[in-house]
This record gives C-alpha cells, structure tokens and sequence, in this order.
C-alpha cells in the first residue's frame, strides 16, 4: 500500500491554502490529482515564496503542508488566510 507516502511538491510561489504557482507546464497538477487522497503533498519552500494568494486554475491540485525555515504551515481547504 501507499500508507505514509509523502510527494515533496516543488513551486515558484504558494499560499497558506496550498495554492503553488509551478512554471506553468501542469506536469505536476496532473501527476498530483492522479495520487490517492491519502498521499501527503509536502512543499518546500523559503519564506519569501509564501504569498497573500497565489493564482488558481481549474485543475491545479493544492499542497497539505508547506514547510518553510521558520514554519511549517498545515492548509485546510477552506481557510484563506495565512497564520
């Protein structure tokens, strides 16, 4: 089985809701939203890639966590705000 496995997600930019703004290819939205929902989605990144909001595009496929140098950020669905 697939329990525990973690895809570590790369990005130019994301949000607190795990919006990531790749290089525009949708390579990694479609090997995404191919996984099973139990797959974690890690992404990681420097402080200064976490923006207010990061554009969306039906299709893209969000992060769960996005660990940064000084935080790891966890992002609900449905929350738009970063903490």
């Amino acid at each position: 089985g697939r329990e525990g496995a973690v895809v570590f997600v790369p990005g130019i930019a994301f949000d607190c809701n795990g919006n990531r703004l790749g290089r525009g290819t949708g390579w990694y939205d479609k090997f995404l939203s191919s996984l099973d929902r139990d797959v974690s989605r890690v992404a990681l990144a420097y402080e200064f890639q976490i923006l207010e909001i990061v554009p969306v595009e039906s299709g893209d496929s969000p992060v769960h966590v996005i660990v940064t140098e000084r935080r790891v950020i966890n992002c609900p669905i449905g929350i738009y705000f970063c903490i």
